[in-house]
């Protein structure tokens, strides 16, 4: 039988794929080589891994910082039934704590000094100054309480509190040697008072605009209670704040024939201010440690006794609130 053409190339293709027979699908898969190489990161969903991870490394954090915290609280735990027994073992007498006057434990504070990064600080120990006033007013007490409370008393003057507070210190949490506090306050020496109520009334320049000009025309409506020229001057500048004729007032006082500047009138410039309401209630308020108050008739008056108390518990009251800042002085 004779080949034809068509019937010669089945032939050829026959013979080539009995020489390369392709293995059936399943022997293929099974036949596949292993690779070496790591999977590809496309082929595997990360997000699960991944965030597993994340959540993972976040507890472990919180964790170390909840251990953290607990280390600390337990040395703070330690320290304040510490400090509590110090308290406990004080002199009634002195009022200073007996034993060792650092008031801290070198280990503990150094313990938490590591743990927290506190720096250790040693205050001596002071004795508690208590303020002693004998006086029939107790207006003039608080008074008196307030300007120790406030450090009018103290030594030290108020340009040098500006430069501790300018480098960065407090000067109310200062604590002084227990033998210069347990001097304590002479209230009956009439410098020290005198000075304490002026620095009060310069610093405090904003009361005198809270208080009533009624109650500062009683005040100094019936005369002036010495012939001192700083009190008489004083005197005249309230009369001229609470517009009051200097000549009525002049001409009714029982001091007119032994004051030297009775009648005159102050400067136009010259105002009021709150240090001339404190030179004024400190010669009420010393008269009966020292008998400051000349003219004695005004005490006879009522209205100014009434006043001058009134005055006093304002003046404490007002001076519990700091001044603004942005106030301009005088």
């Amino acid at each position: 039988m004779a080949q034809t053409p068509y019937s010669l190339l089945l032939l050829k293709r026959l013979s080539r794929c009995s020489q390369n027979p392709k293995p059936p699908p399943v022997l293929l898969s099974l036949l596949k080589p292993f690779s070496t190489s790591p999977t590809p990161i496309s082929s595997v969903d990360p997000k699960p891994s991944s965030l597993s991870a994340r959540l993972s490394f976040i507890f472990d954090q919180i964790d170390a910082i909840e251990k953290e915290r607990s280390e600390k609280d337990q040395t703070l735990q330690k320290i304040i039934p510490w400090r509590e027994s110090k308290k406990s073992q004080i002199d009634p007498e002195l009022g200073m704590g007996v034993g060792n006057q650092s008031g801290y434990d070198a280990h503990l504070v150094d313990s938490v000094s590591v743990l927290t990064g506190w720096e250790r600080v040693e205050k001596p120990v002071v004795a508690k100054q208590e303020v002693e006033v004998v006086h029939p007013w107790p207006e003039w007490i608080e008074l008196m309480e307030r300007l120790v409370q406030q450090n009018y008393f103290d030594h030290r003057s108020v340009d040098e509190d500006r430069v501790v507070q300018d480098i960065g210190f407090d000067p109310s949490e200062a604590v002084f040697p227990a033998e210069e506090d347990a001097r304590g306050i002479d209230f009956k020496d009439f410098k020290a008072v005198h000075t304490a109520c002026l620095s009060f009334g310069k610093d405090r320049f904003d009361i005198i605009r809270s208080l009533s000009r009624q109650d500062i025309q009683v005040l100094v409506g019936f005369g002036c209670p010495s012939t001192d020229k700083k009190v008489v001057f004083s005197s005249k500048l309230l009369r001229k704040h609470t517009h009051l004729d200097e000549g009525d007032v002049c001409s009714s006082c029982s001091l007119r024939n032994s004051c030297e500047i009775a009648y005159m009138i102050t400067n136009k410039e010259d105002e009021a201010r709150t240090i001339d309401i404190m030179r004024i209630l400190l010669t009420y308020g010393f008269d009966p440690v020292n008998g400051s108050l000349v003219n004695k008739s005004l005490l006879k008056q009522k209205s100014v006794k009434t006043v001058v108390r009134k005055l006093l518990h304002q003046v404490v009251k007002l001076s519990a609130v700091p001044i603004d800042p942005n106030l301009p002085p005088p």
